[in-house]
C-alpha cells in the first residue's frame, strides 16, 4: 500500500497558493477549522502544513489540504490491479472566509468550486484518469461541507511514473484530498480486528468460568483460539489504561495519569507502527476518553468517535453498524481496525429482554447508574443489600449479554459473510474490569484490586491457529501491541516496549516473567514524574503487593460513606486467595522491601514526558457526564 500524504515531499509540491511564502504568514487562520499538522510516524516532510488531520463531523481524517491551484506530484510504480482510494473534498468555514482584498474579488469564481484531477504523467506526458467537480457548500452560521469518495482502477504500467492530484478554482476555496491510497486487492496479509469492550470483567464471562450465560458469541471465539486467563491492565480506569494498550507502555512510562493529559506525540502508537508496515489502520470508538483530543488518533488514517448524544443504551448495536459499513468499503485493503465500545459501562441500562434476563423476579431496578444513583457520586463506598447487590450485577451482566450479540456475534458473521474471518487476527479484551462492593467499593478508578486489574483477552489467530489453547501465564495488556507486530511480521525498529510479545507462550517456550504493573491517581491530580502515584500494583511470582499513599485532600470529605481501611502496604498470596482477602504482607517482608525498592527505582529513573494539556469541548463534557466521569 502507498500512502500518497506520505510520499509526498516538499519537492512534490509543484503548485500552492502557499508557495513562496514566508512561515510568519501562514498561521493557523490559513488552513480549515478543527484540522492541524499531521505527526503520524512516517508521515513524511510538511514545510507547508498541507499534510493534515482535520475533525469531519464525528471523524477525524488524514488530508492533503489543497486549496486551488494546487499541484501534487508522487512517483510511483503502478502493479497490475492497483486501486486508488480517495475522498475529496471542500469546506467552508471562518478561516475561509478571511481574504485579501485581492481573494475577496475572486470569491465570486470560488462560489463555483473546485475541480479534482487525478493524472498519470509518464515522460512529460499527462493521461487524465479522474476529474470531478464539487460546488461550494451553502453559506450558514457553522461549518459547511461538499465530500464525495471514489474508488478507481489505475491501468498496469511497467515502469515508474508520477502520479499527479491537482485542484482549480479560486484561491478562497478549501478544497482537501482525503486518505489517497494505492494498493492492490490482495488476500496475502492477516487483517488485524482489536475490540475493547469497556469495563468489561473478565469473571463475568463463560469462557472464564462464569455460571450465567453471559457471553455464547464470546466463549465461541474462544473455542477457535486462544483464551489467556490471567491478563492484566495498567490502569484501573479508561484512559491511561487505552493509552497503554495503544503504546505497549505502563502508565510509568506514557505518563497519561489524568483527564487532562494527551499522549506524547513522540511516542509510537500501534497504528503508527502499522500504517509504517503498509496497513490502513482506522477506528470507531465510543468517544469521551478515546477521543482524538487525547492523541488517540495519531497514526489512524481515519478515527471515528460516536456523537454527542447521550443515550447509552445501544451503543454495541450502534457500534457494529458503522463496524459493518467500514467493513464492506474496506475489505480489499489490508488492514487495522480498532474498536471500542462503552456498552458495558454504567449507567447499566440495556434494552429489554437483556435488562432483565439476569434479574431476580422482585428485582427493584431496570436500569442502574452507579453515579447518579448511589448519591450522585458520593456514595462510591456506600453498602446496600444483597437483594440490591444481585439487581446490580444482573444489569451489568445483561450489558454484557447484549454487547455479545449485536456486536461479538454479528462481528464475526459479517467477517465471516466478507471472507475475512479465516485470515483475520482478532482480538477481545478490555480496559479494566468493575467493582461490585467485594471489597468496600463500587465503579473503578480509585483500588487497585482485580476486580478491576484482570480483564479477559481472546485472540484468534488467521486459519484459527492456537486454537482451543489456554495459557495460565499471567499476561499484561501491554503485551498485545508486540504480540500483534510479532504475528503480522512487522519490526518495531528501535521503539521500546514494557511489553512483550505473547507468541513464545503460546509456542510453549518460555519466556522472563511478566510482572504485573498498575497505578492509579485521581484524574483530577496532576501527576509529578519521578515520584510514585497514589496506588501502585506490582507482583513477585504470585504474591500482589500494593502499596497505597490514601485519597487526595478533600476526596474524603465529598464522600456521604467511609471507604474501608486500607493499609499503607498490603499484599495478597494470588494463587491461594484470588478474591484478595487475606492481606500476608507480614509474611513476606522481605519481599515487600525489595519490590518497594525496586518500584521507587523505576518511577525516580523514568523519562519526564511532555506535558500536553487536553482542552475538554462541550461535546466531550457531556458524554463524560453521561458516563458518570464528571457531574
Amino acid at each position: 500500500m502507498l500512502r500518497l500524504i506520505d510520499a509526498l515531499s516538499d519537492a512534490g509540491v509543484q503548485k500552492s497558493p502557499y508557495l513562496g511564502r514566508p512561515a510568519s504568514e501562514l498561521g493557523e487562520d490559513h488552513y480549515p477549522v478543527y484540522s492541524r499538522r499531521l505527526e503520524d510516524l512516517g508521515a513524511g516532510e510538511n514545510g507547508l502544513g498541507l499534510k493534515r488531520k482535520i475533525k469531519l463531523g464525528s471523524s477525524e481524517l488524514n488530508i492533503l489540504f489543497a486549496p486551488p491551484a494546487s499541484e501534487y506530484a508522487v512517483e510511483a510504480e503502478i502493479p497490475a490491479g492497483a486501486v486508488l482510494d480517495f475522498g475529496m473534498g471542500i469546506v467552508r468555514d471562518e478561516y475561509s472566509e478571511i481574504q485579501s482584498a485581492a481573494e475577496r474579488a475572486a470569491a465570486a469564481e470560488a462560489e463555483n468550486g473546485a475541480n479534482f484531477f487525478v493524472s498519470l504523467e509518464i515522460s512529460g506526458r499527462r493521461r487524465t484518469l479522474y476529474q470531478k467537480h464539487l460546488t461550494m457548500p451553502a453559506v450558514r452560521a457553522e461549518r459547511t461541507l461538499n465530500f464525495v469518495q471514489q474508488r478507481i482502477e489505475i491501468p498496469p504500467l511497467s515502469r515508474t511514473l508520477r502520479l499527479i492530484l491537482r485542484t482549480t478554482g479560486a484561491e478562497a476555496c478549501f478544497a482537501f484530498w482525503t486518505n489517497p491510497v494505492l494498493y492492490v486487492p490482495s488476500a496475502g496479509r492477516p487483517n488485524i480486528v482489536l475490540v475493547s469492550i469497556d469495563t468489561l470483567r473478565a469473571d463475568h464471562l463463560g469462557c472464564y468460568g462464569y455460571a450465567r450465560e453471559t457471553s455464547p458469541a464470546m466463549d465461541a471465539l474462544a473455542r477457535d483460539g486462544a483464551v489467556f486467563t490471567r491478563t492484566y491492565a495498567s490502569s484501573p480506569w479508561t484512559l491511561p489504561s487505552h493509552v497503554s494498550m495503544l503504546t505497549g507502555l505502563h502508565t510509568v512510562h506514557h505518563q497519561v495519569y489524568g483527564r487532562a493529559n494527551q499522549i506524547d506525540p513522540v511516542l509510537p502508537t500501534l497504528a503508527d507502527l502499522l500504517r509504517q508496515g503498509s496497513y490502513y489502520c482506522a477506528a470507531t470508538t465510543g468517544g469521551a476518553y478515546l477521543d482524538p483530543m487525547f492523541g488517540f488518533s495519531k497514526g489512524f488514517d481515519e478515527y471515528a468517535v460516536r456523537g454527542g448524544e447521550t443515550d447509552l443504551s445501544k451503543l454495541a448495536e450502534d457500534r457494529f453498524h458503522s463496524v459493518s459499513r467500514w467493513l464492506e468499503e474496506n475489505s480489499e485493503k489490508s488492514f487495522f481496525l480498532f474498536v471500542h465500545t462503552y456498552q458495558v459501562h454504567s449507567p447499566y441500562g440495556s434494552p429489554e429482554p437483556y435488562n432483565s434476563k439476569f434479574l431476580d423476579p422482585d428485582a427493584m431496578f431496570k436500569s442502574f447508574d452507579v453515579i447518579k444513583d448511589l448519591d450522585e457520586g458520593r456514595g462510591v463506598f456506600r453498602p446496600v443489600s444483597e437483594a440490591t447487590r444481585r439487581n446490580i450485577v444482573g444489569l451489568y451482566d445483561g450489558e454484557i449479554r447484549y454487547t455479545d450479540e449485536v456486536l461479538i456475534a454479528a462481528l464475526v458473521d459479517k467477517l465471516r459473510d466478507l471472507g475475512l474471518y479465516d485470515r483475520t487476527l482478532l482480538i477481545v479484551t478490555s480496559d479494566h474490569g468493575e467493582q461490585f462492593y467485594e471489597h468496600g467499593a463500587w465503579n473503578h478508578g480509585n483500588f487497585l484490586f482485580n476486580d478491576t486489574l484482570q480483564v479477559p483477552l481472546i485472540i484468534k489467530f488467521p486459519g484459527s491457529r492456537h486454537k482451543g489453547d489456554r495459557v495460565e501465564t499471567p499476561v499484561r495488556i501491554v503485551d498485545l501491541l508486540p504480540t500483534i507486530l510479532d504475528e503480522v511480521g512487522l519490526p518495531s525498529g528501535k521503539t521500546v516496549f514494557d511489553g512483550s510479545s505473547l507468541l513464545p507462550l503460546l509456542s510453549k517456550r518460555t519466556g522472563p516473567p511478566r510482572p504485573l504493573l498498575a497505578d492509579v491517581i485521581d484524574p483530577e491530580e496532576e501527576y509529578k514524574p519521578g515520584s510514585l502515584p497514589r496506588r501502585v500494583a506490582v507482583s513477585g511470582g504470585p504474591i500482589k503487593v500494593v502499596f497505597d499513599q490514601g485519597f487526595p485532600p478533600g476526596y474524603l470529605e465529598a464522600q456521604i460513606f467511609r471507604p474501608p481501611d486500607r493499609r499503607p502496604v498490603e499484599a495478597y498470596d494470588l494463587e491461594t486467595d484470588s478474591g484478595e482477602t487475606t492481606d500476608v504482607s507480614a509474611a513476606h517482608a522481605d519481599l515487600v522491601r525489595n519490590l518497594r525498592a525496586e518500584v521507587e527505582d523505576l518511577f525516580r529513573k523514568a523519562v519526564p514526558r511532555r506535558t500536553i494539556r487536553a482542552t475538554m469541548s462541550a461535546e466531550i463534557e457531556n458524554q463524560l457526564r453521561a458516563l458518570g466521569y464528571i457531574r
